[in-house]
């Protein structure tokens, strides 16, 4: 697959910017349930009946119940709690909150979290903290050894797009945060 097309979409149309992000977020379902906090089989089975509520449109019902998961410290309940909060289903709609939520999941190396976190900040929805850019977070998820390569692909033309908004300098900068950057360790993400 050529990742030229998805550049196009993304610099053209704002629709197909989102249709795009939605089609990276969830093209790898398999590869959620793979995260190291999604091994147990008491999380698969509550995973799949929180997803069932919201697939069922109860979001409200499934939003806590990922709010509950990701102030336990399990990244894929960080994940979809920002995507409720980016949704605005079951919670009030809150870039703010939508950013905090996947840049916990993104620092803990959930690659789609990183690519979510990168589109906000490239859209100007979320502003970049300690220097973590959209640069930068697209650098990070195109490294990203969990992450199918695809999606790797994808986030390194992203990247691509969102170094010509930048300085040679900034470029370098980031470039060094990159070449540092650790996934960290699970913890809990608790925002009020």
């Amino acid at each position: 697959m050529s990742s030229q097309p998805i550049v196009n979409i993304m610099s053209k149309n704002p629709l197909m910017r989102s249709v795009a992000l939605v089609a990276i977020l969830n093209a790898f379902p398999q590869w959620l349930c793979a995260q190291t906090q999604s091994n147990t089989s008491d999380f698969a089975k509550e995973w799949r009946e929180t997803k069932q509520l919201y697939d069922q449109g109860k979001h409200t019902d499934a939003c806590v119940k990922y709010m509950i998961m990701a102030y336990a410290g399990i990244v894929d309940g960080a994940h979809a709690t920002g995507h409720c909060y980016w949704d605005g289903k079951g919670v009030p709609q809150s870039f703010d909150k939508a950013a905090k939520y996947y840049e916990c999941a993104a620092i803990q190396g959930y690659f789609q979290s990183q690519v979510a976190i990168a589109m906000m900040i490239f859209e100007g929805k979320a502003t970049p903290v300690e220097g973590r850019d959209a640069y930068f977070w697209f650098s990070v998820a195109a490294a990203n050894t969990d992450a199918p390569l695809e999606g790797k692909n994808a986030a390194a033309t992203m990247r691509d797009a969102a170094s010509k908004r930048l300085k040679p300098d900034q470029i370098r900068k980031t470039q060094l945060l990159t070449s540092n950057w650790k996934a960290a360790a699970q913890r809990s993400c608790i925002f009020e």
